[in-house]
């Protein structure tokens, strides 16, 4: 706790001059306007100025906007501030009395958590047919992020909080713009001025500080200033309570999900993990366990790794109960509660009420948790915990309430536990793997766990199987699946997961390579995409391991000891239009073909259709891998009761044709071609692909396998960082004393389109006469620059040399060279009797060394004289003396 205490003294001391004043307050001008119709009114605006009015018909989409940084009039000595304040916003209404401020609320009447329809810049507030009238702000979560309106009657937390019904605050910084949008289904008839914003923070940390003493001091604040009052008030909320503060971390950098390792020390020991994650950010792709590819029974219990490793995810957790007990991995059970995975429905919830708690993730992205009677149009389902041996339990939190004390299981005891929630926008998912029944970690409550889940912010939360089930993994960028909470010492399979992976950044995709395997005739386009060249490969008739393809397109089959010997033949795989007139693929059971694809190096996905509708247990799998690497699925399952010609996909990305006959839409029963499954991404490093399809038949006797009837390769098009630096060169004057520092910048500029990552380090022999000072690693996002300051010390006479080298993830120039140089020509100024003056027994030995230009010196001992360093003692030399020279016992001239 003095440590504490310290800490916030620091800051005291340091922050005097630099806090933004509550109170403060600015005025602001219409900046700019969309769609419409606007009209101007005189005089209604403030000071007399002008007003826009919007006279908007049925289902009219307009927006006016203002921003912060073109404020008009602000208060005495207020200064924009660069972090988010919160602030009350108020409307001009154009009459003049000192009542004209008018609240919020009486120009914006919209609702919260609309989710139809999506509009991918600006959330839409209210049901279809309500008023979507909205007011927002960008800058608060990054470019083009666009948030709802403030916090209604309580201040946030943190500028991620957002609006209730009739709020009138928000937090904003200077680069911030206010919006207002409309959406009517019928016309409206209202005036628009200017908008006051009055800055009601500091926030909680903030007036921490102020409390200590100081707050006519704290007037203006800094970046680093906010960040050290918060980790300093962290530190005293932690001391209060005997908690560490929490170690925050981004594994995936600049993708929406944010890591919180939270210990508890006293009075009981607690460990946990918390995933944080932005359903709003497209790199992230969610996939609940796909079913038992054999038919048992729901699954095969699999460990959280295996699962993460096999289908090429960055991260999961443990899901739903199982009934049958535990068992190893590859034993087939049955789970409980609600599954889907893909939409496909693996487990049906309850028949009758109470329904069993469950997260579901829709196709748009977002989530929800509930009880839910029907899962239709769900894209992935886990459930939580509801009938538990004979009890009923309840959702772990809802409708922003506690309910831990009525969840289950043993809501009051200590265990491990795994907990999900959901925002009440929907829009934030959070995932807490918390650890129990070892030395490290006590374990949790329910109604402990629910408090855990309402701190950030959940809305509706579920608690999922638990106790030794437990088990959080994430796969860092370029690493392996890593168990990142901590377990009773082993890894238990379980029944199934939520995971997710995150999509590399890319503009679009390309078309690499395209074959239609099996057909000798084609009834269809082959695809709509103008660049594609699909290549038929077909069987020869009756012989097993010979099959016709071009080699010179760089592909060939490594295996085909598993190939169907019998093409099937029966013009139904997709939609009954006999696209493809015969299939080839492999036999059941133990079947299996693979086949290589030569690509260069990049991230891949795939498109890909089959189909063997001759019989019911038609079971495939399909897997890819660079070349010699780890395997990932693509496919991994087939029953009886699902459409029977399977496909995978990616978004935007569909098997031929999309050419108006009747594929472009489907049903429930026939997806036409809605991909079952999401592709995985594959990084290709070694110049090949390696495709396996291996038949899965319900038995050994099975001959039915899985036919191929199409596979794309799309390469992903990817932005790529670039890195500029100038000078390459420094060449530092040259000093007439040693220890005298010097400092010259380096600009490192990001010209790509994708975030530099740089690294700059020092090398050479003489590189301890250099210093690299702040920072010297970052990340600079496009169009952006970092510096590096070089610093120069001689720390004896002569030259010094050394290099900075810069390296980056640039693929065209990774490293960058900056030549250094400098030269000190004496230490100290010409006291070469080293007696502290520069007199006449200083220039006797001047003197005696003095031999003209481009002449070796007198003496070896001449090299002191030498002050320019140019291996002679002449004029030059004589001047750098003279300057300095300045009689006994007094100081040198040049000091």
């Amino acid at each position: 706790m003095r440590q504490a205490i310290l800490c916030c003294a620091v800051v005291a001391m340091i922050a005097m001059p630099v806090w933004a004043a509550p109170g403060d307050w600015w005025i602001l001008p219409i900046d700019r306007t969309e769609s419409g119709p606007f009209t101007t009114v005189p005089g209604i605006g403030y000071a007399g100025g002008d007003g826009l009015r919007h006279s908007g018909s049925a289902s009219d989409i307009s927006r006016i906007y203002w921003r912060l940084n073109h404020s008009v009039e602000r208060s005495v000595g207020a200064v924009l501030p660069d972090e988010f304040q919160l602030f009350k916003i108020e409307w001009w209404d154009g009459t003049p009395t000192a009542d004209a401020w008018q609240p919020l609320e009486s120009r914006i009447n919209g609702e919260r958590d609309d989710i139809w329809p999506i509009d991918p810049e600006i959330p839409w507030v209210g049901n279809y047919g309500t008023n979507h009238q909205v007011l927002g702000a960008s800058g608060l979560a990054g470019p083009g992020q666009w948030r709802l309106a403030g916090p209604g009657p309580r201040s946030p937390e943190m500028p991620y909080y957002n609006a209730g019904p009739g709020g009138i605050w928000m937090w904003l910084d200077k680069d911030s713009a206010v919006f207002a949008k409309w959406d009517f289904g019928w016309s409206i008839d209202r005036t628009w001025a200017e908008l006051r914003v009055t800055q009601v923070t500091p926030e909680p940390a903030t007036a921490m500080l102020l409390a200590m003493g100081g707050i006519a001091v704290f007037r203006r604040r800094r970046r680093a200033v906010l960040a050290l009052a918060m980790a300093c008030a962290a530190v005293l909320a932690a001391a209060d309570r005997g908690m560490a503060a929490d170690v925050v971390s981004t594994p995936f950098p600049g993708v929406g999900i944010t890591r919180i390792h939270r210990a508890l020390p006293v009075p009981r020991i607690l460990n946990m993990e918390i995933l944080v994650i932005d359903l709003t950010d497209p790199r992230i792709e969610w996939l609940v366990t796909p079913g038992d590819p054999t038919y048992r029974l729901d699954y095969t219990l699999a460990r959280t790794t295996t699962y993460v490793r096999e289908w090429g995810l960055d991260g999961a957790v443990n899901a739903n109960l199982w009934s049958g007990g535990l068992g190893s991995e590859g034993d087939s059970r049955d789970a409980i509660g609600p599954a889907v995975s893909e939409g496909y429905v693996i487990h049906l919830p309850r028949f009758e009420p109470p329904y069993d708690p469950a997260l579901a993730i829709w196709p748009d992205g977002t989530a929800s948790a509930g009880c839910f009677m029907a899962l239709t149009g769900m894209r992935q389902v886990v459930a939580g915990i509801g009938y538990d041996n004979g009890q009923l339990g309840t959702m772990l939190v809802e409708n922003g309430i506690n309910r831990g004390a009525t969840a289950q299981p043993s809501a009051g005891s200590l265990n491990p536990r795994t907990v999900a929630g959901v925002t009440q926008d929907g829009r934030t998912l959070v995932l807490a793997a918390i650890d129990g029944r070892i030395s490290l970690s006590a374990g949790m409550t329910l109604p402990e766990a629910a408090d855990l889940l309402l701190e950030f912010g959940v809305w509706n939360g579920v608690n999922f199987d638990g106790g030794g089930s437990t088990t959080m993994v994430l796969r860092p960028p370029g690493g392996t699946p890593t168990i990142i909470n901590l377990t009773t010492g082993w890894e238990r399979p379980v029944v199934n997961h939520l995971g997710f992976r995150v999509i590399p950044e890319h503009d679009g995709a390309d078309l690499i390579a395209a074959f239609a395997f099996g057909a000798t005739d084609f009834t269809r386009p082959v695809h709509n995409w103008p660049a594609a060249t699909y290549t038929k490969i077909r069987q020869v008739s009756g012989d097993t391991a010979s099959l016709v393809y071009d080699a010179d397109r760089g592909y060939g089959y490594t295996d085909l000891t598993g190939l169907d010997p019998v093409p099937s033949d029966d013009r139904d795989v997709l939609d009954g239009d006999g696209l493809y007139a015969e299939h080839i693929g492999v036999r059941g059971a133990s079947g299996s073909i693979r086949f290589r694809v030569d690509v260069p190096g990049g991230f891949y996905r795939f498109v890909a259709a089959g189909a063997d509708v001759s019989a019911y247990n038609h079971v495939t799998q399909i897997r890819v891998r660079d070349g010699g690497g780890t395997w990932v699925n693509l496919v991994d399952y087939e029953h009886v009761d699902r459409p029977t010609a399977w496909r995978v996909g990616f978004a935007g990305k569909t098997p031929p044709p999309v050419d108006g006959a009747g594929h472009d839409s489907g049903t429930f029963t026939d997806p036409k071609f809605q991909p079952l499954f999401t592709s995985g991404v594959i990084k290709v490093a070694s110049g090949y692909l390696e495709f396996e399809q291996i038949g899965k038949g319900v038995n050994s006797s099975d001959r039915w396998g899985g036919d191929l009837c199409l596979l794309e390769v799309w390469r992903l098009d990817m932005p790529e960082p670039a890195m500029e630096v100038w000078p390459v060169a420094v060449d530092f004057p040259h000093t007439w004393k040693n220890h005298v520092t010097q400092t010259v910048p380096v600009t490192i500029a990001s010209t790509g389109q994708k975030p530099l990552t740089y690294s700059a380090s020092l090398v050479g022999e003489d590189m301890s006469q250099f210093e690299l000072a702040g920072a010297t690693t970052g990340i600079l996002s496009p169009g952006a620059d970092g510096v590096v300051t070089v610093r120069f010390t001689p720390h004896w006479i002569g030259s010094a040399s050394a290099q900075v080298r810069i390296t980056s993830d640039a693929p065209v120039n990774p490293l960058v060279i900056v030549s250094l140089s400098g030269f000190a020509v004496s230490d100290p100024p010409p006291d070469l009797d080293e007696d502290g003056d520069v007199d006449l027994a200083d220039f006797s030995t001047f003197d005696a060394c003095f031999n003209g230009p481009n002449r070796s010196p007198v003496y070896p001992s001449c090299i002191f004289p030498d002050f320019d360093g140019d291996a002679d003692v002449d004029l030059a030399d004589f001047g750098f003396f003279q300057a300095c020279f300045n009689g006994p016992n007094r100081s040198p001239a040049c000091n």
